[in-house]
């Protein structure tokens, strides 16, 4: 993946929400913004900068410029669910689902390992089996951070 793909994200992401409104909300002329997501390079002084990017993302609510950027890195990245609403208790379903997903993992690995060669498909099963697991790691890491408190138990 190039850098190329996370301004095609940028781009997409900004035209499903509405070039104008999103140029409203970021204060910059529509024009302006067309051309900074213009993916020709004729618009030699109008790219999107970082202050941009974040604009675009907070404001569209959409992770596939992350995604396409992580991948670029050759990292993944997967939003966090709101966990405020849930009990402590929620907690020992999480726990037991990170260890689930991991035994998911395990599975599909032994399957792929079991035949002379990995196929794009078992390869396929394992990457979105291990995707789940990494979110059910990630959403347990949340969780935990979000209970703590200021340390004074009595």
């Amino acid at each position: 993946m190039q850098s190329h793909d996370v301004y095609e994200e940028l781009r997409r992401e900004s035209r499903q929400f509405g070039v104008e409104k999103l140029a409203a909300m970021m204060g910059m002329s529509p024009g302006t913004l067309y051309n900074k997501l213009n993916l020709n390079d004729t618009t030699a002084h109008h790219k999107i900068t970082l202050a941009d990017y974040i604009q675009i993302i907070t404001f569209t609510r959409q992770a596939g410029p992350h995604r396409a950027l992580s991948t670029m890195l050759g990292g993944v990245f997967h939003l966090l669910p709101d966990m405020s609403d849930k009990s402590d208790e929620a907690l020992l379903d999480i726990v037991n689902r990170v260890h689930i997903e991991g035994g998911d993992v395990h599975r599909e690995l032994a399957a792929a390992l079991a035949t002379p060669s990995v196929t794009r498909d078992q390869a396929a099963r394992i990457e979105r089996e291990a995707l789940q697991w990494v979110a059910a790691i990630l959403e347990l890491r949340a969780r935990v951070n979000g209970m703590v408190g200021d340390g004074n138990h009595s």
